[in-house]
């Protein structure tokens, strides 16, 4: 009989609801990361644990995980290929988002706490939405952590079902480690992220 993969947005989740007012943002959801640790993080297993919503359409301003080949892999000097993005604009075959792995933990952090200004809803539930467009982040230094994250994906070359993150889970999502690079390892990646961010 096949091991049951544990959900761990849900464990966090639980956790948070019992921390009650000793729940404290940043260093508190690097404190439970932590004690989870193990194989419920790793990104292939996220996408097969219990309790997960999967998708087969994307919706802009929601956020999903998925597995990803690029078709531009041999000339790209590194990619993710398990992307945690908020899709915002779509082209025939395919769509751009924000993959928020290209940024280090602490700037996901601060990136997704400054994106919630266009949150749909002020308390997050199941149908909050990201009211997003590379125009509106563009207009603002602001918003200058986005400007390396800025991806394109083709439909044709994502290898598994979208998994939708919950948005009472998507400070949670920024601090799983997710991302997968080849080519370079997260460290090359996010130094090459925050020389852009910083000019």
């Amino acid at each position: 009989m096949a091991t049951k993969i544990i959900n761990p947005f849900g464990q966090i989740r639980n956790a948070k609801d019992l921390a009650g007012k000793a729940y404290n943002a940043f260093s508190w959801y690097q404190s439970k990361i932590k004690d989870l640790g193990g194989d419920s993080l790793k990104p292939e297993n996220l996408l097969n644990a219990q309790d997960q919503k999967f998708v087969t359409r994307l919706s802009p301003g929601s956020m999903y995980l998925y597995n990803y080949d690029p078709k531009l892999k041999d000339i790209l000097p590194y990619y993710d290929t398990f992307p945690l993005v908020f899709p915002f604009s779509t082209f025939k075959g395919g769509f751009i988002g924000i993959n928020l792995h290209y940024l280090p933990y602490g700037a996901r952090f601060k990136l997704l706490e400054k994106l919630m200004e266009f949150s749909t809803d002020e308390k997050l539930n199941a149908n909050t939405k990201l009211a997003l467009s590379y125009q509106l982040l563009n207009a603002s230094s602001k918003f200058k952590e986005f400007k390396p994250c800025i991806k394109s994906y083709l439909l044709s070359h994502v290898n598994s079902r979208f998994l939708k993150i919950d948005p009472r889970d998507w400070q949670t999502s920024v601090m799983l480690p997710s991302d997968r690079f080849v080519k370079a390892g997260k460290n090359t990646v996010w130094a090459d992220s925050m020389s852009i961010i910083s000019k």
